[in-house]
């Protein structure tokens, strides 16, 4: 690092060694946190607050990344195509990344978000050992990976960076979270996926609900996803995944699209390019989704999802009750009928009959064959054998 003063516009030196602007520290410690809402605002208050134009460009480009995390496309944008980039002038307070590397990574994460042909490089551009942005790397790296259809990536690169970490922040757990649930959900190992921790942000609670929807229990997604679209201060890029989840088990429920919800999603992806979350969605509820919006939107929500990989499909299945669950649950290993029923306070023939609808709902015949496939569908998480 050089020892010597570069000056900025206003002819004032920003020395070495300058400590970081106040409102800085508190909105990058904000970020971290998890708590976008509060950065946004330190961000914001530190850029009226600067004196040099570096210290300007440096407020404005935290403030576009947070805008990029948060689904905010054309809120950043604006950010990032204002003047502050004219001016050559760096930041170089101590604990600062290179102001450009700031604008990097909101640069990267928006190209993963419309899935542009510049996305794969724009990632790799990002210097993932810089500790202060490798949330913001590693976010724009498994959404991208998860996106083209490559889970494997995904675990593969949170085996690698996750390590290198001496404390995560709560940030970093949502996407670790988040991701991991994510890419086994895809890979169908369900019941991997269903034993992630789940204590972390929005992220690991919109995961959550996709990992309850393949699980085949629609309502319960759309609960989860429900909860997410009216709370307060929910990111608009997660009030627009929320938004398509519900329609989709809406859909996989009853038969029928909520048009309202799709629609509303539908627009803010057209509006933003935003094309990510299509990838999340199979081939069929994208079609079921674009049938249910406007003529308007249709077209052009179809040329969107162009070239963009679908998910594995969802198998239609009856959800389970809890007494049906309970009841599987409780035959799994060398266990008769009668053990089953003695261990649930219930009749023989009640278990016998819970387990017949089992085998309906879940297309098998056999015991061993309905086992497996609650494994793989996670429908023993969190149910006891004992009453």
């Amino acid at each position: 690092m050089s020892a010597t003063a570069t000056p900025d516009r206003e002819g004032t030196p920003e020395r070495e060694g300058t400590p970081l602007p106040p409102r800085v520290v508190l909105g990058r410690a904000s970020l971290l946190a998890g708590r976008t809402v509060t950065a946004l605002v330190e961000f914001e208050a530190a850029a009226r607050a600067a004196r040099t134009p570096a210290e300007i460009r440096l407020a404005a480009h935290h403030e576009a990344l947070v805008h990029a995390v948060r689904g905010s496309l054309d809120a950043a944008d604006g950010i990032l195509a204002r003047a502050y980039d004219d001016d050559p002038a760096p930041y170089s307070g101590v604990g600062a990344e290179p102001t450009d590397a700031v604008a990097r990574a909101a640069r990267a994460l928006l190209a993963v978000e419309r899935l542009t042909p510049e996305a794969s490089a724009a990632v790799r551009s990002l210097d993932a050992g810089t500790p202060g942005l490798l949330p913001f790397a590693l976010l724009a790296d498994t959404r991208l990976s998860l996106a083209e259809g490559l889970p494997h990536r995904t675990l593969d690169t949170l085996d690698l960076l996750l390590p290198q970490l001496p404390a995560r922040g709560a940030l970093m757990a949502d996407i670790a979270a988040a991701s991991r649930i994510d890419a086994f959900a895809l890979l169908g190992d369900l019941r991997a996926a269903g034993r992630i921790d789940t204590a972390g942000g929005d992220l690991t609670r919109l995961a959550r609900a996709r990992l309850v929807l393949r699980q085949g229990r629609p309502a319960g997604a759309a609960t989860l996803a429900g909860a997410i679209l009216t709370a307060r201060g929910t990111p608009p890029g997660q009030r627009a995944e929320a938004s398509l989840l519900i329609a989709w088990a809406t859909f996989l429920r009853t038969g029928r699209v909520d048009a309202a919800l799709a629609t509303s999603a539908a627009r803010w992806m057209l509006a933003t390019g935003a094309r990510r979350s299509l990838a999340m969605l199979p081939a069929s509820a994208r079609a079921e989704l674009a049938a249910a919006v406007p003529a308007d939107v249709r077209d052009a929500f179809a040329r969107a999802a162009v070239g963009v990989v679908a998910a594995p499909e969802v198998p239609r299945i009856p959800p389970l009750t809890r007494s049906e669950r309970r009841v599987l649950a409780a035959v799994r290993g060398p266990v008769t009928l009668d053990a089953a029923a003695h261990l649930l306070g219930v009749s023989r023939n009640t278990v016998k009959t819970h387990l017949t609808s089992v085998y309906r709902k879940l297309g098998v015949t056999r015991r061993a064959e309905a086992l497996v496939t609650g494994e793989r569908l996670g429908l023993f998480d969190g149910i006891e054998s004992m009453p």
